[in-house]
C-alpha cells in the first residue's frame, strides 16, 4: 500500500494506491490519523486511486471523518467514478468531495 500526502494551496492532500483491505485496514488507519493529527489546514483530502472501495476501506474513511471531525478539519475524499455508487449505497456519500462527481 502507497500513501503519499503533500500540501496543496489550502488543504492537504493524501493519496492512497492500492486497495484497502482487511489486512491494510489498521496500518491504513493508523497513517490517516496520523496525517489528520499534523494537519495544519483546514481540509484534508483523501484520494483513493483503486475503484475497487471495500467494506474496510470505507470503515477507515469513516473513522478518519470522525479523528478530523474531532479536530475541526473538514475531511473529503474523492475516488474514480465508478465507486461513487459504492458510497451512496453505502451511506456515506457525505464523505465525498464534490469533485468525486466531476470525475477529476
Amino acid at each position: 500500500m502507497d500513501i503519499l500526502a503533500y500540501r496543496e494551496e489550502s488543504h492537504v492532500t493524501v493519496e492512497v494506491n492500492g486497495i484497502i483491505d482487511a489486512i491494510d485496514h489498521e496500518a491504513v488507519s493508523c497513517a490517516l490519523r496520523s496525517h489528520v493529527e499534523t494537519c495544519e489546514e483546514s481540509e484534508l483530502v483523501v484520494r483513493l486511486h483503486d475503484s475497487i472501495v471495500t467494506t474496510a476501506a470505507l470503515r477507515t474513511l469513516c473513522e478518519t471523518y470522525a479523528a478530523a471531525r474531532a479536530r475541526g478539519i473538514a475531511l473529503r475524499v474523492v475516488v474514480p467514478p465508478i465507486a461513487v455508487r459504492i458510497f451512496h449505497m453505502a451511506g456515506v456519500e457525505f464523505l465525498l468531495a464534490p469533485e468525486a462527481y466531476r470525475g477529476r
